[in-house]
């Protein structure tokens, strides 16, 4: 192996491991490539994709029925065991893990995370491919007007600029049950098993560049 490539161990190993880190990915759920859930490694949590949980494909006579038929699916012995309805700081956080700014609808500050985490979920209403939205219900209502008595959801928008406006990426949480009951889903995690520690990467990492020295002297 030539001095260079000696040189450039460390850093190959030093982007892997920095690349292990942060953010969320895709995960699989019930089988191999199916994609059904997102991982945030900072919480620890897997999230499920919203197509799973769309309300037209559950019982009710009425919006919050089925909104009830999902979460009744998260007890012992249901199709969700295991995850729980998500609540406001919960979406917040995962928003953050995915590296959007939960402060700002400022398109060229957010757009390619809004748009990954968009991608990640499922949108569940798409107007074009540069205007899609993700809606999902959260365990709360509303409080304030005026929306007050509305169910809570967590809205991530997308809208990228045309002549006619300058576009915006946004996530926030709102109330709003005037949706089609086909483009709402429920947010819903479980705790995870985390991805191998970063201690663990590193150490493997050095334990590899150590061997290709000893190997090369």
């Amino acid at each position: 192996m030539s001095q260079t490539s000696l040189y450039c161990l460390p850093v190959v190993w030093f982007t892997f491991f920095c690349s292990a880190q942060g953010g969320v990915i895709e995960r699989d759920w019930k089988i191999a490539g199916d994609g059904l859930l997102t991982y945030d490694d900072v919480n620890q949590r897997e999230w499920l994709d919203l197509s799973e949980t769309i309300l037209d494909q559950f019982p009710g006579a009425t919006l919050e029925d089925r909104y009830q038929s999902v979460v009744a699916e998260t007890n012992a012995g249901g199709m969700f065991e295991g995850f729980a309805a998500a609540e406001a700081n919960d979406v917040f956080a995962l928003a953050e893990s995915a590296g959007i700014d939960t402060s700002s609808f400022d398109y060229e500050t957010n757009q390619a995370a809004t748009r990954s985490l968009m991608n990640l979920l499922g949108p569940t209403l798409v107007f074009s491919p540069d205007i899609m939205l993700s809606f999902g219900y959260l365990e709360a209502f509303s409080t304030l007007p005026p929306n007050r008595g509305m169910r809570e959801a967590v809205i991530i928008f997308l809208d990228t600029p045309t002549p006619f406006n300058s576009g915006t990426a946004r996530f926030l949480i709102g109330g709003d049950d005037s949706m089609s009951l086909s483009t709402l889903g429920v947010m819903l995690y479980r705790n995870a098993v985390p991805e191998p520690a970063s201690w663990m990467l590193l150490a493997i990492g050095a334990a590899a560049v150590a061997s290709t020295l000893r190997s090369f002297y």
